[in-house]
């Protein structure tokens, strides 16, 4: 019997653990006149049951902090380190069905189709590496992501994060963020 001292795994960090804020920066800009910058800031609120699934309700706080306009934009899950969305892009359209936002639970080279109803076949992304970066005093895994869609490409995903470059949504909405 051989003993290996000092052997540790790195830890998992659940998407939807204790209270998580996402703030993006949404860049606007018509006919390459002056951008104008927003700030968009998400977190949960409670628990909602959207077509007999329980999901984070998802709420979208916008404007400045003292008078926000506060509206619920979805439902987000996860399952197996899977991460799974319904409701609105960016932009404020609106799915009625659930696509897998982001899958922590992949290796170097995996594919993940993000719609598989849909026929978007060409709605992938594919791990290209993995590696750790230290956020606080602890280790989280980092995906460099190859997302094959429209902008910032390639991504960078955090487990308990999400996208580094697009934002929370970013990379389900074909717009800059």
């Amino acid at each position: 019997l051989l003993a290996i001292p000092n052997l540790k795994s790195q830890d998992y960090y659940s998407f939807v653990s204790e209270k998580p804020q996402w703030n993006v920066y949404l860049e606007n800009s018509m006919c390459q006149t002056s951008v104008d910058t927003s700030l968009l800031r998400y977190y949960f609120e409670g628990d909602t049951t959207i077509n007999d699934t329980t999901y984070h309700k998802l709420v979208l706080e916008k404007g400045d902090t003292v008078n926000p306009k506060i509206r619920t934009v979805g439902g987000i899950r996860e399952v197996d380190k899977k991460v799974y969305y319904i409701g609105e892009d960016q932009l404020g359209h609106p799915s009625y069905k659930e696509i897998l936002l982001y899958d922590f639970s992949k290796e170097i080279g995996d594919t993940i189709f993000h719609d598989k109803t849909s026929g978007y076949l060409n709605f992938y992304s594919e791990i290209l590496e993995i590696d750790s970066i230290k956020i606080g005093d602890k280790f989280r895994k980092r995906f460099k992501v190859d997302n094959h869609w429209f902008y910032h490409n390639p991504d960078y995903w955090v487990e308990g994060i999400g996208s580094i470059k697009n934002g929370l949504l970013g990379h389900i909405t074909d717009i800059p963020t």
